[in-house]
């Protein structure tokens, strides 16, 4: 599961910038995001593309409950679409 790679010590950085990135797109759109596209490049970022979609849209979302395991289902009743 991808999930499970962001446990890992090395991957901890990369949540942190992911949700950082999608708090600050949120706060410079005003809250008003509606789509995203997450691209990620080079093969070491490869297996990190399914934690940092989720950690990006956690930090999109801006909310206390929100998280790496169910960020995706809070976009999805919020009308974000957040794709790779």
């Amino acid at each position: 599961m991808a999930l499970s790679d962001a446990l890992k010590p090395q991957s901890k950085p990369w949540v942190k910038l992911g949700q950082a990135l999608g708090k600050l797109a949120s706060v410079i759109a005003g809250g008003n995001i509606t789509k995203a596209t997450v691209t990620a490049h080079g093969p070491d970022m490869k297996a990190a593309s399914g934690y940092l979609m989720a950690a990006i849209t956690t930090g999109l979302l801006n909310r206390q409950d929100s998280n790496l395991v169910n960020s995706a289902v809070l976009a999805k009743e919020l009308g974000l679409q957040v794709s790779q």
